[in-house]
């Protein structure tokens, strides 16, 4: 018997670093599961989506401390009533699709489930009864769709009339099925095509297969989609992100620090906080850098060749970061920096040179100039018998004293 485990769970929540804590989805399908064990909602109590299709559950048991769950998908089980979750206060969405549920009666379990607004029964021995959806209307007033379909403001007012009527029917309906011995059995539509499908037996040990249910057309579509994918990783030239991954490659210097025309180049991969190192591959080759995380592969090209041999790899688990520095080739970089430095020759008769010499002969000129302007001003100051008449002193009373 399989039961639902720390492990499991830890191995269905890769999406959240496999942290259980503040988990809000998981999808436990096709896990061949008899019942829902109290780890889930200890380990789990923040979830809000849960799937459980396609497993061998029989009973809605373990889910009371759940009181964010919002959708719950448990269609393809071994079901027969409802029971369990009084508490789930926030449930919106219920799928029970081909299930065993025969008590309808028990329905009213789900009046405390306020912001149940969409259930789905299809499949289920219930649904052939009389007044099946006029009961689910009734009992549970804050219902707006019900196996897909919307309810009429004419569907309630005929629930609300006929409210003792509909509960005798389906209470007579449930009596037959007991009386006739087939009340939690399979439904009669489950006939022998249908068991060959999907692979059916009796609840003692009802299995499912997911590859025999499987549509054609989606097998078509994973089986182009693997091919697609293994030529794309035959192919060293193809840049691939399959995982999705964010990333950010960069010219840098051989410090880590961004730059312009880099001597090294930078690839930083975010994967996940503390994700361990054996989950992560990293390859680096002269024109391209291959990171493969949980077997999703991350293939980039450099654009120039680079040193292979001197590439080193970081992780920061602490923050979920890969950083690859490898360095550039040394010949490619002298090359390049030579080829911005060098100077150019210009010919003698250019238009250039003989620029030069028209400013050169202007400046020439200018200093004659200013030489001869030294020369007067000499002459001038060595004039001594210059006399003066101007009395510079007053006595004027109303001017003031200089100071």
């Amino acid at each position: 018997m399989v039961h639902i485990t720390i492990e499991l769970l830890r191995k269905r929540s890769e999406h959240n670093d496999k942290v259980l804590y503040n988990l809000k989805e998981i999808t436990l399908h096709q896990q061949h599961l008899h019942c829902i064990d109290k780890v889930l909602q200890r380990m789990c109590p923040e979830l809000e989506w849960l799937y459980l299709q396609s497993n061998t559950i029989r009973k809605f048991e373990n889910l009371r401390r759940l009181k964010r769950l919002k959708v719950l998908n448990i269609s393809v089980n071994q079901l027969v009533r409802f029971e369990g979750m009084q508490t789930l206060e926030s449930l919106e969405k219920l799928d029970v699709t081909a299930n065993l549920i025969d008590d309808l009666l028990s329905a009213e379990t789900l009046f405390n489930c306020y912001n149940l607004s969409d259930i789905t029964m299809i499949g289920n021995p219930c649904t052939k009864y009389e007044d099946y959806r006029l009961y689910l209307i009734k009992t549970l007033p804050q219902l707006l769709v019900i196996d897909g379909v919307d309810i009429t403001p004419p569907e309630r007012q005929i629930a609300q009339t006929r409210g003792e009527d509909i509960v005798a029917n389906i209470v007579r309906a449930q009596e037959e099925r007991i009386a006739a011995g087939v009340f939690g059995s399979r439904p009669a539509w489950m006939d022998e095509e249908y068991e060959e499908d999907i692979g059916y037996v009796e609840p003692e040990g009802r299995k499912m297969g997911g590859d025999d249910i499987m549509d054609k057309g989606e097998k078509e579509v994973r089986r182009m989609k693997s091919e697609t994918r293994q030529r794309i990783r035959s192919n060293p030239n193809a840049q691939c992100n399959e995982g999705k991954l964010d990333f950010r490659m960069f010219e840098c210097d051989e410090t880590g620090e961004e730059c312009l025309q880099g001597s090294h180049f930078m690839l930083e991969v975010h994967t996940g906080k503390y994700l361990s190192m054996n989950f992560v591959d990293c390859e680096v080759y002269s024109d391209r850098v291959e990171v493969e995380v949980k077997g999703h592969l991350l293939r980039l090209l450099y654009g120039e060749e680079v040193d292979a041999a001197g590439a080193n790899a970081t992780m920061l688990s602490a923050v979920g970061k890969l950083r690859i520095l490898a360095p550039k080739k040394n010949d490619v970089k002298v090359v390049s920096v030579r080829a911005s430095i060098a100077p150019k020759r210009v010919p003698s008769n250019s238009t250039t040179v003989k620029r030069v010499k028209k400013h050169a002969d202007e400046v020439l000129d200018f200093e004659k100039e200013y030489m001869q302007t030294i020369e007067t001003k000499g002459e001038l100051d060595s004039f001594s018998d210059v006399d003066s008449d101007l009395d510079l002193e007053t006595d004027d009373e109303e001017m003031p004293g200089l100071i």
